[in-house]
């Protein structure tokens, strides 16, 4: 059997070793679109994609790309959504290996900043919808098994898109992340100008 894995837009690439060529937008709109969060233990079904959307709609507009993009390895690395307690020594270390090189060869890809991707903004967003995620869409006894949470739930609750509408919803953000990002770097480029930098 081969060590080779295959997209929806049929790019092959190595299991281990993500390439800049098999990453397409796409690719990463319809696999997180059906990655279900918490392992699929949700009452009602809620996608990484989802998740990925409304994570980018809680930070400033110049994180908005990265933080859409902070669960992009998971459509590549055939490990799905996995749970943070499963996240926990050796397997945790080899799963944050493959995802660290998934997200950098994402970023390349599509002109993300890894830096931002991993940054304390994105994390507090990711915390915030950790914790309305628990609140709205798990049973109690998650909310007692999570243990002290990082971030309070945001005050309006999550009503789940359903898995066509995440990954069209996905692919417009992604557009309208994209625009939000060049104009953040075109305001920095004239800051710096204005400053003679």
């Amino acid at each position: 059997m081969s060590d080779k894995l295959c997209t929806f837009t049929g790019r092959v690439y190595p299991a281990a070793q993500l390439t800049v060529e098999a990453v397409d937008v796409m690719d990463i709109a319809v696999a997180l679109s059906r990655i279900p969060r918490f392992g699929g233990h949700t009452r009602v079904p809620y996608s990484v994609a989802d998740h990925s959307i409304r994570v980018s709609q809680q930070v400033p507009d110049d994180y908005a790309l990265e933080a859409l993009l902070h669960d992009a390895h998971e459509a590549y690395t055939g490990f799905g959504d996995v749970q943070r307690p499963a996240k926990q020594g050796t397997l945790g270390t080899v799963l944050n290996d493959v995802e660290i090189n998934a997200d950098v060869v994402i970023c390349r890809a599509v002109g993300a900043s890894y830096a931002r991707m991993r940054s304390p903004v994105v994390a507090a967003a990711d915390a915030e919808l950790l914790a309305t995620e628990l609140r709205d869409l798990m049973p109690p006894a998650a909310l007692e098994a999570a243990g002290p949470l990082p971030a309070s739930p945001l005050p309006d609750r999550i009503k789940p898109r359903g898995m066509h509408n995440a990954a069209r919803d996905f692919l417009r953000r992604y557009e309208e992340c994209k625009k939000l990002a060049a104009m953040a770097r075109a305001r920095a480029a004239g800051q710096r100008a204005a400053l003679g930098i």
